[in-house]
């Protein structure tokens, strides 16, 4: 079995791990350290290490803190401090390696994941993907920079050609892929069969890399869990990131960039979230990210691969404003309408969705999204897409009190499923849950091997087909292809997302 590597960098040895099934590598750098001057910088070449590197820990945690930042965090503004962790920094580019490779020329798919949290809050070390090297694959995690590290979009970053303007994250996401296409032959794995997967904010992640020049021709397939989106990036709930940027250099008594990278980083950190509650996201910068991704798909400015996505019967309660009145959430949902549709089409909307329904461009309509880029890609041939509904709630334990964010089929409900991780929580999970989630794993294995998650065994999963727009594979105690029709409202949403442009 493989334990040590030598890469780019230099050497590097990992540790068996799980009885021996693969060897871990953990907390390898990627790139450069992003602190000092390197603060909203480009990512830059990782250093060189002298001797071998032990990689048997993880590294450090982007900078966080619990749910500041995120739609969660907003609606409950007492579970977030003001203290970071300990185990954050902004020195967290690694990222992290799980080979079942006996010599380093088996060739073994490559299955990178890229975690979630509102492009605020995530680390790779959450998830165990031992799952999928016992089934025969690679898998890779990374780091990028979160929050107003990774995302703070000021006008100044234009003007330097080291950084970019409010995508920093991104470019970090796209550093590690490159990098794993360099290096991950070493591990045993194929550079040319890389397939990326994540779960919300890492799934809008992947959509984007999957239309961006730069990180596109690695990926060979994807899959994006309640993540897709269908419209132009911004950050959720700020019509424009630039300005609140400005305002936030204000808010600091800084005249420039320089002066913020001489801020330490906790203090910059609450600054954000004490000056405004706006959320973050990518953005189109016009050097990096000239258009938003769905964009690129709807004008087939993209690489041709087979798709897998999906989204989850509960997502939407993620999304839902706490505190509106009805005639506030009217005028919330009006405004979101116009902005995206203009204010003809947004008045017809408004008149189907009988005020019951918010536009695209948060999670509660992540399957208008869905059905846009399925019509989209089959209209243009951009290959087959094979798309989910997982409506399996999430069980409760007697006696313990759900928020309503973590009832039912929530957003990220499918995610201990895919890991298969329900033996190691509270929630009681039964055999019947272990058995979706042994069928989910197959699933996502097979669609990483060859672009169709079909096989031996289990339930057909149908590619998406014009003639057949609401069919679905239900993931649930029971998997079948299922019709889920949409409302006149979403139906709407989708027209006018898939309208040629």
């Amino acid at each position: 079995m493989i334990t040590d590597v030598l890469t780019t960098e230099g050497p590097v040895r990992g540790f068996r791990a799980d009885e021996g099934v693969y060897t871990a590598f953990l907390g390898i750098p990627f790139a450069a350290p992003p602190v000092g001057a390197l603060r909203w910088k480009r990512p830059q070449p990782p250093f060189r290490h002298e001797g071998v590197l032990a990689a048997d820990h993880f590294g450090k945690s982007p900078v966080q803190n619990g749910l500041k930042g995120t739609l969660m965090g907003k609606a409950h503004p007492e579970l977030a401090s003001d203290e970071l962790p300990d185990n954050v920094s902004e020195d967290c580019l690694t990222l992290n390696i799980l080979t079942p490779a006996e010599s380093p020329d088996e060739k073994l798919p490559v299955m990178l994941w890229i975690y979630g949290g509102a492009f605020s809050m995530g680390s790779s070390s959450y998830f165990d993907g031992s799952v999928f090297c016992r089934n025969g694959c690679v898998f890779v995690s990374l780091n990028y920079r979160l929050n107003v590290f990774g995302f703070l979009a000021h006008p100044e970053m234009r003007e330097d050609p080291d950084s970019v303007c409010g995508n920093i994250g991104i470019l970090d996401q796209t550093a590690g892929l490159a990098w794993i296409h360099e290096n991950i032959a070493a591990f045993g794995g194929d550079p040319e069969n890389i397939t990326l997967f994540g779960q919300s904010a890492g799934a809008m992640s992947i959509q984007l890399l999957s239309t961006y020049d730069q990180a596109a021709p690695y990926i060979s397939r994807i899959i994006l869990e309640s993540g897709c989106r269908a419209e132009i990036l911004t950050p959720w709930g700020a019509d424009d990131p630039e300005k609140l940027a400005v305002g936030f250099m204000e808010y600091l008594g800084a005249e420039n960039l320089e002066q913020m990278r001489a801020i330490d980083t906790k203090t910059l950190y609450n600054a954000w979230f004490d000056y405004t509650d706006a959320l973050f996201g990518p953005v189109v910068d016009g050097k990096e990210i000239r258009e938003s991704s769905f964009e690129a798909i709807r004008g087939d400015r993209v690489k041709h691969i087979p798709v897998l996505l999906g989204y989850n019967a509960n997502d939407a309660r993620t999304a839902e404003e706490p505190g509106l009145t009805d005639e506030e959430r009217a005028s919330r949902y009006k405004e979101i309408a116009v902005r995206i549709l203009g204010p003809e089409a947004a008045e017809e909307y408004l008149k189907l969705a009988d005020g019951k329904q918010l536009p695209f461009d948060v999670l509660s309509f992540l399957g208008v999204a869905a059905r846009a880029i399925s019509r989209v890609r089959q209209r243009n041939g951009q290959g087959p897409t094979f798309r989910y509904y997982f409506t399996r709630p999430a069980p409760e334990k007697e006696g313990v009190t759900y928020h309503p964010f973590n009832r039912g089929a929530h957003h990220s409900a499918e995610i201990p499923y895919v890991f298969d991780v329900l033996r190691k929580s509270d929630r009681p999970y039964t055999e019947e849950d272990q058995k979706l989630s042994d069928q989910i794993v197959r699933y996502w294995v097979n669609f990483a091997r060859t672009g169709d998650p079909n096989g031996e065994g289990l339930p057909e999963w149908e590619a998406y087909r014009e003639e057949k727009p609401d069919a679905f594979m239900q993931l649930d105690l029971a998997c079948g292809m299922q019709d889920f029709p949409v409302t006149s409202a979403e139906a709407f949403l989708v027209d006018a997302a898939c309208r040629e442009v």
